[in-house]
């Protein structure tokens, strides 16, 4: 039987911040302050594939393309 050896490390005090935390500051803030309501939708499969394809084309997340999407029409 082969001895298995593990490494045994003490978590660093300092909290690793992201490499660009700016553009992760701005990523993860909430823009809008407005009170906002749930939407729920059932779309084809291949128009969610799409979605998702031109939001990784684009880096950029689904509900944010769809948030814009619905403003540009309804807003």
């Amino acid at each position: 039987m082969a001895k298995k050896s593990i490494s045994l490390t003490r978590p660093s005090d300092e909290p690793t911040a992201p490499a660009d935390l700016d553009k992760w500051v701005a990523d993860n803030r909430k823009i809008d302050t407005e009170k906002t309501k749930r939407v729920a939708a059932d779309i084809p499969i291949q128009v969610h594939m799409n979605l998702k394809m031109f939001c990784t084309k684009e880096d950029r997340k689904i509900g944010d393309v769809l948030r814009e999407m619905i403003v540009e029409k309804f807003g």
